[in-house]
């Protein structure tokens, strides 16, 4: 699962959002919200590519581990302030629902 930073880890949260820099001391932040958010039943942000769009116009990072997202907010000092939120493709969230045991041309060529 990959996370974003967030000012809270309810809905309606605001995301962190930064300015590209390579110096961490020169980084600035801010806090942006999505227009079109969908959650699933975990509170993980469920994305597709309109969503991921957005993140890349509004500036909002998105980490492959909570440990990195760890290590970016220590070197901000924003540790206490910003939480973790989990990021689910919209697709892979619908097919853990979607049952395969009836038969069609497709399950029956898994087989």
């Amino acid at each position: 699962m990959a996370y974003v930073l967030a000012n809270k880890g309810s809905k309606n949260q605001m995301l962190y959002a930064f300015e590209p820099s390579f110096n961490i001391k020169s980084i600035e932040y801010k806090t942006v919200r999505l227009e079109h958010v969908q959650y699933d039943h975990q509170g993980n942000i469920l994305i597709d590519s309109d969503t991921l769009k957005e993140f890349e116009i509004l500036g909002i990072p998105i980490f492959e581990k909570k440990s990195s997202a760890k290590e970016f907010l220590v070197g901000l000092d924003l540790g206490a302030h910003a939480k973790y939120v989990g990021i689910r493709y919209k697709r892979a969230y619908e097919h853990n629902f979607t049952s395969l045991s009836a038969l069609s041309s497709w399950t029956g060529l898994n087989r």
